[in-house]
């Protein structure tokens, strides 16, 4: 499914879909690309039900934002967000963080989106989904719902198991899809032992063959007596990396290496993302079954970071796969 490998059924497969018209549309995937699709297509006038496995957002998780993350800045401003994000003190301001972290991002949109009408089941994972002919059958461990569309924003892997119709090819195309996740590690260290010399939000840290990102938001406090005293370090992984399977324990010894010497730490906790970011391209959002389509990394080609990537993907995914004028 890469520009090269694009066939005759799935350039045949997006013509249908652009002509199709559904009205009771499943999004299957409740993070911050799902529910932004939700609100979209909802803005649109379609009937929308996303399910999600997990039942809440995870809150350990920083929303880091640049000044050239337009897209994701842009969701932001119309989320009514922008006033909590902070920057780094430094002229002119590169970086900042959004304060409530991804969380609130999520539950911003999901709150907008309630609000309009669409209906989440959290904490309700899809089994399969099967074309009827007339639609698609969603089943979960609720029954089997009825949906016109489907758009699926897990991995591509779990989007080839979850749809046993898909052609041979395909599901190879999909499986072979190689993803890079992230696993950060949130630190809590005493903040008079580690503020002095920090200088930057940002900062990549070298220890040996391995690369860390360390986010400190000291440096975006003007006020000197707040206690900031969290420290977040991050690493993108493979998905086949030990680390994904590996004992908190020996993660946080791992990534402490990214610390001063001389940090004294409290406690830490442990945040792995899976599917962040994907090797492979997909050359469409649409498959090979009219009406159900994939958006998920591996169609993600704009954007800075992580969260802009994925709010590039969530706008130009609803213009390719839902035309009509929001209302």
């Amino acid at each position: 499914m890469t520009a090269t490998t694009t066939t005759d059924w799935l350039q045949s497969a997006r013509a249908s879909f652009q002509t199709r018209v559904g009205t009771r549309v499943a999004i299957i995937g409740g993070g911050l690309l799902g529910t932004t699709l939700a609100l979209r297509y909802r803005q649109a006038g379609r009937v929308v039900t996303v399910f999600e496995a997990d039942e809440r957002v995870d809150r350990r998780m920083p929303a880091p934002v640049c000044i050239r993350d337009r897209s994701f800045l842009t969701l932001i401003e119309e989320l009514g967000l922008s006033s909590s994000v902070r920057w780094e003190k430094s002229v002119p301001r590169e970086f900042g963080v959004l304060v409530g972290g991804r969380a609130r991002i999520v539950e911003s949109l999901r709150d907008r989106a309630r609000a309009i009408g669409v209906d989440f089941r959290l904490g309700v994972p899809v089994q399969s989904i099967s074309p009827d002919g007339l639609g698609f059958g969603v089943a979960t461990t609720e029954g089997v719902t009825e949906f016109d569309e489907v758009v699926m924003t897990v991995s591509s892997a779990t989007a080839a198991d979850l749809v046993e119709t898909f052609p041979e090819q395909q599901r190879l195309m999909l499986h072979a899809v190689e993803s890079l996740g992230i696993i950060s590690v949130s630190f809590v260290i005493r903040s008079e032992a580690s503020r002095a010399g920090s200088k930057h939000y940002v900062s990549h840290v070298v220890r040996g063959h391995f690369r860390f990102a360390v986010l400190d938001f000291s440096c975006l406090i003007a006020d000197k007596d707040i206690r900031q005293d969290v420290v977040y370090v991050s690493r993108p992984l493979a998905m086949t990396d030990k680390f994904f399977s590996e004992d908190d324990r020996v993660i946080i010894e791992h990534f402490a290496r990214a610390l001063a010497g001389d940090v004294e730490i409290v406690k830490a906790r442990v945040t792995r993302t899976p599917h962040a970011f994907a090797r492979q391209s997909l050359g469409s959002f649409t498959s090979s079954i009219p009406g159900l389509s994939i958006v998920n990394a591996a169609t993600m080609n704009g954007g800075r970071h992580h969260l802009d990537r994925t709010a590039a993907v969530a706008a130009s995914a609803f213009q390719s796969l839902c035309a009509e004028r929001i209302s």
